[in-house]
């Protein structure tokens, strides 16, 4: 995938090589969860039709813990590519630093989250599943595997944010966005002189 100019991975050469390898989890995982919710669903069929015993037992199962990866891996993609939806009607009407203010405070919030939220809460929930020796009904996988997304996108998040954060405080006060190109015939573009008129 071609990284958009808002990607930080331009900037970092490592957030790169972590997104790509992020990339490459999520086109296993998706490969996989299409796979088997095909499997599933041509099983339950073969097994109407009298074909195997039973439908498969396990592909329900599987497709849910593989979205639950795939929904905060892809997320944490989305937050290094700044796909996410966001509102900033209220800080374009700020100077470039007092937007630059607002952009590492609400970097700052999403830090706060990603550490105390995902990594810290979220290994301390893997610890406490992985302790009880709790596994899923059906496949027997320890559910702590299942839960460790919560802390590895996490890990990804503080990354992809601290790295943002780096961006936006090595970015100039006074920089604008690049105008737009005067349209012909408007106040500020040249004219051209008339046919038989003077020079």
């Amino acid at each position: 995938m071609d990284h958009d100019a808002t990607s930080t991975a331009r900037n970092h050469p490592v957030i790169g090589l972590l997104v790509r390898l992020l990339e490459l989890a999520l086109i296993v995982a998706m490969g996989a969860l299409v796979i088997d919710v095909l499997w599933g669903v041509l099983s339950r069929m073969l097994a109407k039709w009298g074909m195997i015993d039973n439908p498969s037992s396990w592909t329900e199962e599987l497709a849910r813990y593989l979205m639950i990866w795939v929904g905060l891996l892809g997320a944490c993609l989305a937050f290094e590519k700044k796909a996410h939806l966001g509102v900033d009607y209220f800080v374009g009407k700020f100077e470039p630093a007092g937007r630059k203010v607002l952009r590492l405070t609400a970097l700052a919030v999403v830090l706060g989250f990603a550490i105390a939220a995902l990594i810290i809460g979220g290994w301390q929930l893997v610890s406490r599943t992985l302790e009880l020796k709790q596994t899923t009904p059906t496949l027997g996988i320890p559910k702590g595997w299942i839960y460790l997304a919560v802390p590895v996108s996490g890990v990804f998040t503080v990354i992809f944010t601290l790295a943002q954060m780096l961006d936006v405080i090595r970015e100039k006060d006074d920089a604008e966005p690049i105008a737009e190109a005067e349209a012909p015939g408007s106040a500020g573009a040249a004219e051209l002189p008339k046919e038989g008129g003077e020079a």
